[in-house]
């Protein structure tokens, strides 16, 4: 079992046994995208200890978003040179997408920039993928403010912002930023409702070992257990209370296989795919230039063939005016059927073009419905 960060001092213990009010989160700011603000029925300390050690619930969590390979590290000792504590984190995380790759190496370092235990911890987390397109371009920064609420009640405010270390072009950043968000809200969904539901469980385990440990409950149980009895001196039948479909516990699982779920006939446009479709859009481009490149070089070659073979004078070199004025005609005909062939050229030229042109339009339109499409938020 891992030890918990040791923070704090025997006063600040003290005081927080006693104070009970409301911490107010502030002196820091918060960033871009909030992936959860409630109040949670837990303690403080306790809500650190489920989220940044190695907690059962933790555990769990990681399970359920299908990670494997967990290596969590230690909480040092001592302070940094900036007065904080660090540890590393490594996983794999599991993709679902149709196209690309089936998992993501994942590092992530969690950062303890406030503490004050029983009243307010600030953790910063940046995390950082491997193995997927422009995972060398941006991280994923996350800032966790878990502040007191009242004396068993806390609340946990989780907020994310996509840094880059590397400049990418606009549609490539727009990509990257509509799939990390998708992934940031999926994440902290899941995680909000295991932690109302750990919160849940947790209270009725005291609720009933405090029942429990009442004077005088044993016989108060015996008296109803011996009224319960039916005058034959029969129990009654125990009513088994009907299981809902939707209940709680299975909601989490339901939710999350709703989310992973993938169509065998949908794919989903990623930056790699986007990539793919660009290259193969280049390739028809270069076919096309070079099908027209090929009718203008035969086209070259059987002028030059024609003109250049053909004897100028077949009949001899003409003597007078009006055989020179057959030349004449004969040199206007010929150079006018070679203009025409050449308006034949440009005109096909001209269509091939506009072929192009509404194939182009074609591919566009249909990015952009495929991109509005998976813009749409999900249905929770």
């Amino acid at each position: 079992m891992q030890k918990r960060i040791s923070v704090g001092s025997s006063v600040e213990g003290a005081e927080a046994e006693v104070e009970v009010g409301e911490v107010e989160c502030a002196g820091h700011e918060h960033l871009d995208i909030v992936g959860v603000d409630s109040v949670y029925a837990v303690s403080v300390d306790k809500m650190f200890e489920w989220l940044f050690s190695d907690s059962s619930f933790y555990r769990d969590f990681q399970e359920t978003r299908k990670t494997f390979d967990l290596c969590l590290g230690e909480w040092p000792e001592d302070l940094d040179e900036n007065g904080e504590k660090r540890r590393y984190l490594n996983y794999v995380l599991s993709l679902n997408y149709s196209v690309g790759p089936k998992s993501s190496p994942l590092a992530e370092t969690q950062i303890v920039r406030q503490w004050k235990p029983g009243r307010f911890y600030l953790i910063d987390t940046e995390a950082t993928n491997s193995g997927i397109p422009y995972a060398d371009s941006f991280y994923v920064e996350n800032r966790y403010c878990i502040s007191r609420v009242g004396l068993h009640k806390c609340r946990l405010l989780i907020t994310s912002q996509i840094k880059y270390r590397k400049s990418v072009w606009g549609l490539v950043k727009n990509f990257i930023e509509k799939n990390a968000t998708s992934g940031i809200n999926e994440t902290y969904n899941l995680m909000a409702e295991m932690l109302h539901q750990e919160a849940q469980k947790q209270n009725q385990v005291q609720t009933s070992s405090s029942l429990a440990s009442t004077p005088g409950r044993k016989k108060v149980l015996r008296r109803r257990k011996t009224s319960e009895r039916t005058p034959s001196g029969k129990r009654p039948a125990p009513d088994i209370p009907a299981t809902k479909p939707n209940s709680l516990p299975q909601h989490i699982p339901h939710r999350n296989a709703s989310l992973h779920s993938e169509d065998p006939w949908h794919i989903k446009l990623t930056g790699d795919t986007l990539v793919r479709l660009i290259c193969l859009v280049l390739i028809v481009l270069v076919l096309f230039n070079g099908v027209l490149f090929f009718k203008l070089w035969t086209l070259e070659q059987k002028a030059a063939a024609h003109y250049l073979h053909r004897p100028l004078f077949p009949h001899g070199q003409p003597s007078s005016h009006e055989e020179w004025t057959d030349v004449l005609d004969q040199q206007r005909e010929l150079h006018q059927q070679e203009m025409d062939r050449w308006k034949e050229v440009l005109s096909a030229s001209i269509q091939l073009m506009d072929h192009m042109k509404a194939s182009l339009a074609d591919l566009q339109s249909t990015i952009d419905q495929r991109t509005a499409q998976f813009t749409k938020p999900i249905d929770t």
